[in-house]
């Protein structure tokens, strides 16, 4: 009876453990009268924003609405439902509150939050204010991909979206004649062969080479923003990027702005900004993260990963955006991090571990793919399938070898060497020949090279895109 009673004991403080929400002190926050802006749009709130130790924070309904994102409350399991995918819930989170003073007292807490089906575990607690749940807005748009800017001296959040492949305006580069041009996703040609190289479009401008074999930048309209002063074709030091929040890399060491202003200095090698941060190699030798200042906020002798989803992967630690080492990832052999999940091996086995080291699924894989679109790749004694976060298999052990899945669609190739593009419910979309390599763009776009040479874009429908004068050429 006694280890009855004592079991019970346990079932019930495990079960209080679970069903219980953590409530912390109330802490004071400051109500800040800022504005915030999609894309340069500013945004109607209903409520101010507050500030927590320097961290901006919405109410959840107006992060919803802002991000474009879908929410929903569990009161069961007092969890926060958070997806870009799905209807939104009637049942919102929220009210207008009236705060008229400079500072606000508020409740931490920590509610479950489900981004896109997944437990995650936030860095800074949710606040609670008359019953409004309160966000921070960085970490959760890191976590759709959304790029954040503060503006400190004018109280501006600015928040800017990458380009949306699915939208009929995104255009594509293409090569004719050895030179190239722009199209969009029906294969309409919108800007005719002209430059010398192409690079894909984002945040509204794209890098292209003109005659003289430098680079500089155009808009959708095909206007001369930047003139080409930079970069090098076919030099492989001489590089130039992409804009990633608002500042482009050129000549492979140095950063530009939108109006081609020189910014930060120049460094033996320079990365693309991601979550804020960029990693450099300094003239010193070091490695380091730079923010967009300049300030170096971290140095290393060996270089790091960039930030991912708000983590990146340091000297064999795992560290967030305040340079905090969260996990230690010195017993395992191999690690792989991407979309929040870190993808390990140890003694010859794969298993997947969280950015603060719990496992969330055992070493029981002879290999296992990086977490991608919802699901890993997998491969025990033979073929190759597909499990999802909770060790469910999604697509049984078919295929001789199974790529990561991009969005919503992978290429697999089966044991008679026949390649295809298939869905996450292992449907087959389309057959593919000869793929030589392939480069992923943004919004699950693929750019498909074959053996023999020729080339085409892989839209998520499966379903090759290529320039109209081709189309009708074959």
């Amino acid at each position: 009876m006694k280890k009855f009673n004592r079991l019970l004991i346990i079932f019930v403080f495990l079960l209080f453990q679970i069903c219980t929400i953590r409530v912390y002190a109330d802490v004071l926050a400051d109500v800040v009268d800022c504005t915030v802006t999609v894309n340069g749009q500013k945004q109607i709130l209903n409520n101010k924003t507050i500030s927590i130790n320097d961290r901006i924070y919405l109410p959840i309904r107006e992060l919803g609405g802002i991000l474009n994102l879908y929410i929903s409350w569990d009161d069961n399991s007092k969890t926060i439902n958070i997806s870009d995918i799905g209807i939104k819930n009637s049942n919102e989170i929220g009210k207008q509150l009236d705060l008229k003073e400079s500072k606000v007292s508020i409740k931490q807490v920590d509610f479950r939050v489900k981004i896109n089906g997944y437990v995650r575990t936030l860095k800074n607690k949710i606040a609670v204010i008359d019953g409004v749940s309160y966000l921070p807005i960085r970490e959760i748009s890191e976590y759709f991909g959304i790029d954040i800017n503060w503006d400190d001296e004018s109280k501006i959040v600015m928040i800017e979206y990458k380009n949306d492949i699915n939208n009929e305006n995104t255009l594509l580069p293409f090569e004719l004649n050895g030179l190239y041009g722009y199209m969009d996703t029906n294969g309409n040609i919108v800007i005719e062969p002209q430059y010398r190289d192409a690079l894909p479009f984002s945040e509204g401008m794209a890098a292209v080479a003109g005659e003289n074999g430098l680079y500089g930048y155009i808009n959708t309209s095909g206007d001369i923003v930047i003139p080409y002063e930079y970069g090098q074709v076919d030099s492989y030091e001489k590089t130039v990027s992409n804009f990633s929040e608002g500042v482009a890399v050129v000549n492979g060491n140095m950063y530009i702005d939108k109006l081609g202003n020189k910014i930060l200095g120049e460094y033996k090698y320079a990365d693309d900004f991601h979550n804020g941060f960029a990693v450099v190699e300094t003239i010193y030798g070091k490695f380091a993260y730079i923010d967009k200042e300049g300030k170096i906020k971290k140095e290393y002798d060996t270089e790091p990963s960039p930030f991912n989803y708000g983590y990146a992967i340091t000297e064999n630690n795992v560290i967030d955006t305040n340079f905090d080492c969260i996990c230690s990832l010195d017993n395992y052999d191999t690690v792989d991090l991407n979309e929040g999940y870190i993808t390990v091996s140890k003694n010859g086995m794969y298993g997947v571990i969280d950015t603060y080291g719990n496992v969330i699924i055992d070493f029981d894989y002879k290999y296992l793919s990086k977490f991608s679109g919802g699901l890993f790749a997998f491969r025990n004694d033979g073929d190759m399938g597909y499990i999802d976060l909770n060790n469910n298999v999604i697509i049984p052990e078919k295929y001789a070898y199974a790529d990561i899945f991009i969005d919503n669609i992978a290429l697999v190739m089966t044991s008679s060497g026949s390649e295809y593009v298939i869905d996450k419910s292992g449907n087959i979309l389309s057959k593919l020949d000869s793929i030589k390599f392939y480069i992923e763009y943004p919004k699950g776009i693929i750019k498909i090279f074959s053996d023999d040479n020729e080339w085409f874009y892989l839209g998520q429908n499966g379903l090759a895109i290529r320039p109209n004068y081709i189309v009708d050429k074959k």
